[in-house]
């Protein structure tokens, strides 16, 4: 799944830049339309791509967004605000924004407040209304967010964990990974790893490298999927491994908020590994730019430094340009990029505990504690690195400078324009 870290307000942003060409002359007689039905429809595995075949509108008088189908897109999935490109996967939740605009004769209310029902699948929607006034011109653009659980039966699970020394037992979500879809670790009052020593005790510390432990791995299916049954209705899985073993499993219930769901119990024995520390960072950004596509940050950024490896296979690299303006196309000379690399330790490496790296480089270029930043993925206990840098394209000659110095008024004024037909 690729993603690009840009939240909801750029895309209400985009719609609004768009519409303000997408003139459309006020007219009083219009039937104003206050419910919309539609149904959207994907399954586990479609391609967010393919949202034509999708989208059903069931209302007369309602099409998609010229203006952002000429983007080709007419569809947005957003995931913790950011939009995605790919595919659907089981057992995980989307929000999906649909860009709708009245045909000739028709025409929306001025306010979301305005609508009297809108529904997707049948289910309530939230609706955004954006209205843009030029002279006597009229365009409103409405948004429709629907949230999207995909889900399904699981057949099989597969997880893997391996524990390093120095890691503690309750950072579990570090150590613990659940490759099958539909799946995670149990959410509960129950950790989803328990710890024992050779005698029994349960480690409620760290990792001590080259001791043994015997685990307790617990999982749960997401939200709308469940477990493969057999006709007595017994959980009964096609495939069940563990480190890429097969593994016997229990089942268990547990209440949660009223509902009775079920989890899987798994046993395994584990040694600590040695962990390996990264001491220093090195990386590399082109400074032959021009023409680049921004997705393509591989081609264009490379790591280093052993045991570390791009945060995943999407949006590790963000760039902006010097208005602050999300790039989603390619560099062009003549502009100031800013470029944020995220990387994360691969597995069996980390971070020191509790301290900065003070040797951090971007093309040789030392990096100050202004232009490093830590984080860590609240949903998997990842840690990784933010790291930023600069790429000046605009050139030294006197001319490149004059040219860039007209780009910058030419940005205030159209801020200014559109601070002005906004509010």
């Amino acid at each position: 799944m690729k993603k690009f870290k840009v939240g909801l307000s750029l895309l209400m942003s985009l719609i609004m830049v768009f519409s303000v060409f997408s003139f459309g002359a006020f007219a009083a007689t219009d039937t104003e339309i206050d419910t919309i039905a539609l149904d959207f429809n994907a399954k586990p595995g479609d391609s967010f791509e393919d949202w034509k075949n999708q989208l059903a509108i069931n209302t007369d008088g309602v099409t998609v967004s010229s203006a952002m189908e000429e983007l080709g897109v007419g569809v947005f999935v957003i995931g913790e605000d950011e939009f995605l490109t790919g595919t659907y996967e089981m057992g995980e939740t989307y929000l999906v924004t649909i860009c709708l605009e009245t045909k000739d004769g028709y025409s929306f209310p001025d306010s979301s407040e305005g609508f009297k029902s809108v529904t997707v699948n049948g289910e309530p929607a939230e609706i955004i209304v954006e209205t843009v006034d030029v002279i006597t011109v009229s365009v409103t653009v409405t948004a429709v967010m629907y949230e999207l659980v995909m889900g399904g039966t699981i057949d099989s699970v597969d997880a893997s964990l391996n524990v390093y020394g120095d890691m503690a037992v309750a950072d579990w979500y570090r150590y613990l990974k659940v490759n099958s879809q539909g799946v995670e670790a149990l959410d509960s009052d129950i950790d989803a790893v328990r710890a024992y020593d050779k005698n029994g005790n349960p480690v409620i510390g760290e990792f001590v490298t080259g001791e043994e432990y015997s685990l307790e791995v617990y999982l749960s299916a997401k939200k709308n999927c469940e477990f493969k049954k057999n006709d007595a209705g017994e959980v009964a899985l096609d495939s069940a491994k563990l480190n890429g073993n097969d593994a016997a499993y229990t089942v268990g219930t547990y209440q949660y908020e009223g509902t009775q769901y079920e989890y899987l119990k798994f046993e395994t024995t584990v040694t600590a590994k040695e962990p390996k520390y990264i001491t220093s960072v090195d990386i590399t950004v082109s400074e032959n730019l021009e023409g680049m596509p921004v997705a393509q940050w591989k081609d264009y950024v490379t790591i280093n430094t052993p045991g570390l490896k791009f945060l995943d296979d999407y949006a590790s690299v963000e760039v902006y340009d010097y208005f602050g303006n999300f790039v989603y196309d390619s560099f062009e000379e003549g502009d100031i990029y800013n470029i944020f690399v995220y990387i994360t330790p691969e597995e069996g490496y980390f971070f020191p505990h509790h301290e900065r790296l003070e040797d951090v480089k971007i093309n040789g270029k030392q990096l100050d504690e202004t232009e490093v930043f830590y984080y860590e993925n609240n949903e998997n206990g990842e840690v990784y690195m933010e790291l930023y840098t600069k790429a000046d394209m605009v050139g030294d000659g006197i001319w490149a400078q004059i040219m860039f110095f007209f780009k910058k008024v030419a940005h205030w004024f159209q801020n200014l324009f559109f601070g002005f037909i906004l509010f």
